[in-house]
C-alpha cells in the first residue's frame, strides 16, 4: 500500500516538474520578447552602402535597346559617370523616429508600373503613401528616361555583365533606390519587390478583396504576353487575385490614364488594408506564405516584427495618400510625367521627409518640362478611411 502511495506522488512531482520547466521556459520566451521590443530598433538606409553611381559603369551616350526583354532606353546620356551620392547634403535623423519603404510592383516583363513610397511615422503613429507615375520623368546625369525603366534599365546591364538574373534583381532594386532619393530627395530605408503573381497570390490568401468599384472597366490587348482582358463590373463585390490585378492594372479608360490608375490603386490598397489590419492568425500565416514565395525584401523578420507592433494601433484615418504632382508632357515623340519641382518638394517635407530638418532644395533632381496646371496641384492628400467612403 505504502509502495503504492509512493509512486503516485513520484508521478506528481514528475508532473509538477515538466509544468515548471514549461512555465520557466514560456517566460524565459516572453522575457526575451519584451527586451527585444524594448531595445531593438530597425536600422535605417546607409546609402553608401550601395554602390556608387561611379561604380555602374554606365555607357556612352549611347541609346540601347536591349534583346533580353526588347527594353529601349538611354544610359548616361549627359556624360555624368563621375556622379556619386556624395553630392547629396546630409540631414540628420534618428534611428527609430520613422522610416521609408518603397513598393515595386513589375510586370510581367521587366517594367516596374506600381512604384509607391511610404513614409512611416513612428512618433506621429501615420503613414504617408506617394503614388509615383510610371511614366515620370528622369533627366540627371546618371539616367534619363521614364522612372518605370530604371529597374530594367540595371537588370539589363548586369546580365549583360554576366550576373545571375538574382544578382541582377538587387543591382535593379539599388539603382532604383538611389534614383529615387537622386531625384525626390529621400533615402529609401526598406524595399518591397514583387510581381504580378506574388499580387495575385496576396490577395488570394487574404480571402479576396472587398470592395466597391464605381465603374466598368473593359479592356482587351491581345498582343499582351499572356493577353490581357479585363471586364469588371460596378458594383459592391469581392475580388478574386486576378481581378484585382486588372483592377489595378487598368487605366485605357481613364481620362488622366496612369494618375486615374493611381487613384484606383490607393482606393483598392485602403480595401486591402482593412482586411490586413485585422489580427488574424491564419491569415497571417498564409501573407508569410506568400511573401517567402514571391517578394523580395530587405526587411529582416526581427524588423517585422517590430514594425507590426507599432502598425497595430494604425486605423485607415492615419494612412494618407498622395500621387507626385506633375502634368502630362512630351519628350520628343515619348508621352511623359512632368513633375512639379515645388510643389514636390513642398509635398515631400510635409508627409514623406523622415529626417530631424527639411530636405534641402539641393538634394532634389526633378527635371520639370510643363507646368501648365500646376495651380491644380493637390498636396493635401486624401486619407484611406475617405477613399472607402467612411
Amino acid at each position: 500500500m505504502a509502495k503504492t502511495l509512493f509512486k503516485k506522488q513520484s508521478g506528481l512531482n514528475m508532473r509538477r516538474i515538466s509544468f515548471l520547466v514549461f512555465l520557466s521556459v514560456v517566460f524565459l520566451l516572453l522575457l526575451f520578447a519584451w527586451f527585444f521590443l524594448q531595445f531593438y530598433t530597425p536600422g535605417i538606409a546607409a546609402m553608401d552602402g550601395l554602390p556608387f553611381i561611379s561604380e555602374w559603369n554606365l555607357g556612352n551616350g549611347v541609346r540601347i535597346t536591349e534583346d533580353i526583354e526588347g527594353i529601349e532606353y538611354y544610359e548616361d546620356l549627359d556624360g555624368g559617370a563621375d556622379l556619386d551620392l556624395s553630392e547629396i547634403v546630409p540631414v540628420d535623423r534618428r534611428r527609430g523616429d520613422s522610416y521609408t519603404f518603397l513598393f515595386i510592383g513589375r510586370d510581367d516583363g521587366l517594367l516596374t508600373d506600381s512604384l509607391m513610397l511610404m513614409h512611416l511615422n513612428i512618433v506621429e503613429n501615420q503613414i504617408s503613401l506617394l503614388g509615383i507615375p510610371r511614366d515620370s520623368w528622369i533627366n540627371n546625369r546618371s539616367y534619363r528616361g521614364r522612372i518605370n525603366a530604371v529597374f530594367a534599365n540595371r537588370f539589363s546591364a548586369s546580365v549583360r555583365g554576366g550576373a545571375t538574373r538574382a544578382q541582377a534583381t538587387t543591382d535593379g532594386i539599388a539603382f532604383l533606390r538611389q534614383q529615387i532619393q537622386i531625384t525626390l530627395g529621400v533615402p529609401v530605408d526598406f524595399y518591397i519587390f514583387m510581381d504580378t503573381a506574388g499580387f495575385r497570390a496576396l490577395v488570394d490568401a487574404v480571402g479576396g478583396v472587398e470592395m466597391y468599384v464605381p465603374r466598368n472597366l473593359r479592356y482587351s490587348d491581345t498582343c499582351a504576353v499572356p493577353p490581357l482582358h479585363i471586364n469588371i463590373q460596378r458594383g459592391q463585390q469581392r475580388l478574386n487575385g486576378e481581378q484585382a490585378e486588372h483592377l489595378v492594372r487598368y487605366r485605357a479608360g481613364y481620362v488622366d490614364q496612369d494618375i486615374g490608375r493611381i487613384a484606383m490603386q490607393h482606393r483598392f490598397l485602403s480595401a486591402l488594408a482593412r482586411q490586413m489590419l485585422v489580427f488574424d492568425v491564419p491569415q497571417i500565416l498564409r501573407i508569410f506564405d506568400v511573401a517567402a514565395t514571391h517578394i523580395t525584401t530587405n526587411i529582416s523578420v526581427a524588423d517585422m516584427t517590430w514594425f507590426a507592433r507599432h502598425l497595430i494601433n494604425v486605423s485607415l484615418e492615419d494612412i494618407i495618400t498622395h500621387t507626385v504632382p506633375g502634368e502630362p508632357a512630351r519628350i520628343g515623340a515619348a508621352s511623359v510625367w512632368s513633375v512639379y519641382r515645388p510643389e514636390t518638394i513642398r509635398l515631400i517635407n510635409s508627409y514623406y521627409n523622415p529626417m530631424l530638418a527639411d530636405i534641402p532644395d539641393g538634394n532634389f533632381n526633378i527635371f520639370e518640362i510643363s507646368r501648365i496646371h500646376a495651380h491644380n496641384a493637390n498636396l493635401m492628400g486624401v486619407t484611406m478611411d475617405q477613399l472607402l467612403g467612411n
